[in-house]
């Protein structure tokens, strides 16, 4: 594809931009090409999906021109994308879990701060401090917590009639 007599000035940089546009789709591919191929051949547990997905992974691991490369970023990522989710969720788990364990960022609910406290587990600082955390003025924090306060059960009422008349 080209023009191999360029008459005119349009004729030549068309021409230019064609060459151009090949040496950089050529150069392009040689400079993806070894991150795709990491990223796609080293999937684990690879042999589990269907053998179509198998030559899919294969075919987006090799790309064959530059034309190609925003195919597999379209289409072929949100595939992959989803493959990789449920291989790579028990290891991503693990290595989430490690990391919280040395930060120990993670707050309770209101919910969960309440439960206890209705239970006597944690002081009242405490859950004054995860409700203020939240943004609850003290009059709703209130609200929240007697609306979550759990109403006896009929057997707890039978239980209680029966001691106290």
């Amino acid at each position: 594809m080209g023009v191999k007599e360029k008459a005119t000035y349009g004729e030549y940089y068309w021409a230019m931009q064609v060459e151009a546009q090949k040496l950089f789709g050529d150069d392009s591919v040689k400079a993806s090409a070894p991150y795709m191929a990491s990223l796609f051949s080293d999937i684990p547990l690879k042999e589990l999906l269907p053998r179509g997905m198998q030559k899919f992974i294969t075919a987006l691991s090799e790309p064959s021109s530059f034309e190609f490369l925003p195919f597999a970023a379209g289409v072929g990522i949100n595939a992959i994308d989803e493959a990789l989710d449920i291989l790579l969720e028990a290891p991503l788990a693990i290595m989430k879990r490690r990391a919280k364990s040395h930060t120990k960022e993670t707050w309770l609910t209101s919910a969960q701060v309440n439960t206890l406290w209705a239970r006597k587990k944690i002081p009242e600082r405490f859950w004054d401090e995860v409700i203020a955390s939240e943004g609850y003025e003290d009059v709703l924090a209130s609200a929240l917590y007697e609306s979550q306060l759990s109403y006896p059960s009929i057997p707890d009422l039978v239980l209680y009639s029966r001691y106290h008349g």
